[in-house]
């Protein structure tokens, strides 16, 4: 079944406007947050017309969060969890997660583990990327990686390309905000 030209344009644009907010975090540019809202609403549109209201609904999380990060990032510097802290998050995770799988699991989710999980770690990458956390980039991986088998799965390529292009975007994005975190400790 082919999709109707809006759903394809609309998913162009959605992968765009992802890969470029995208580009520009792993940069560590504040604009990352102007096209960061200009995605998310794209990609909100896109997952509604979809049926994948569990990623629409992770878009309307985005588009707060660009809010915050946009004002978060005047001051620029990045920093590191604790080792404490990165336990505590990945407790935190993984429980809220296990209690979203049961809930999907109720209302007869297909996906219910990978659903859980990947809103559950799109939530904490975005909130700790405005608090300028390197760490985020590693919720990412885990985040994108989940989500390309998603989309796989409802087949909208564009989108299957651009989780792929961000799984090799976060990687650049840890080594270069690695070096931007050294660089501020020898200043």
């Amino acid at each position: 079944m082919l999709m109707p030209e809006f759903m394809i344009i609309l998913d162009a644009l959605a992968s765009l406007s992802s890969l470029i907010a995208a580009w520009h975090a792993s940069s560590h540019s504040r604009s990352t947050w102007l096209w960061s809202v200009a995605a998310a609403s794209i990609n909100f549109v896109l997952y509604c017309k979809a049926g994948v209201y569990g990623h629409a609904a992770l878009d309307l999380w985005y588009i707060a969060v660009a809010i915050l990060g946009l004002g978060l990032w005047k001051n620029q510097h990045v920093n590191r969890l604790t080792l404490k802290q990165k336990i505590m998050l990945g407790f935190i995770i993984l429980f809220t997660s296990y209690v979203l799988e049961f809930v999907l699991i109720k209302v007869n989710s297909q996906a219910a583990r990978w659903d859980s999980l990947s809103f559950v770690t799109g939530i904490t990458a975005q909130l700790c990327m405005a608090f300028q956390l390197i760490d985020h980039w590693w919720l990412w991986l885990i985040h994108d990686g989940m989500n390309l088998i998603v989309l796989s799965q409802v087949k909208l390529p564009f989108q299957i390309v651009k989780q792929t292009i961000y799984l090799l975007i976060a990687v650049r994005g840890y080594y270069r905000w690695l070096a931007i975190n050294k660089a501020a400790d020898h200043h």
